[in-house]
């Protein structure tokens, strides 16, 4: 596992464990990070992460109908992008 993955996942770790949510939540969640680096700076780069917000939502089981959800799914959108503009 590269530096940058074990970095990611130890920041997504905290987010879903702030919410709630397994530790296969945020290895997943910095994937996903990992895979919008190479988008940084692009045309659809928002949508880029739009999506890979609704696929961590997928795995971690939400819907996002729910304050406590829509919470989580905010903070994991600002968690990929930071991430993915950092890295």
């Amino acid at each position: 596992m590269s530096a940058n993955l074990v970095t990611l996942s130890s920041a997504m770790r905290s987010v879903t464990q702030a919410h709630g949510k397994p530790d296969a939540v945020a290895a997943y969640a910095a994937q996903r990070a990992q895979r919008l680096t190479e988008l940084v700076g692009h045309p659809g780069f928002q949508e880029a992460v739009d999506a890979e917000v609704m696929n961590v939502a997928l795995m971690a089981g939400i819907a996002g109908s729910q304050e406590a959800d829509r919470n989580f799914l905010v903070a994991v959108e600002t968690a990929l992008k930071v991430a993915a503009i950092l890295l």
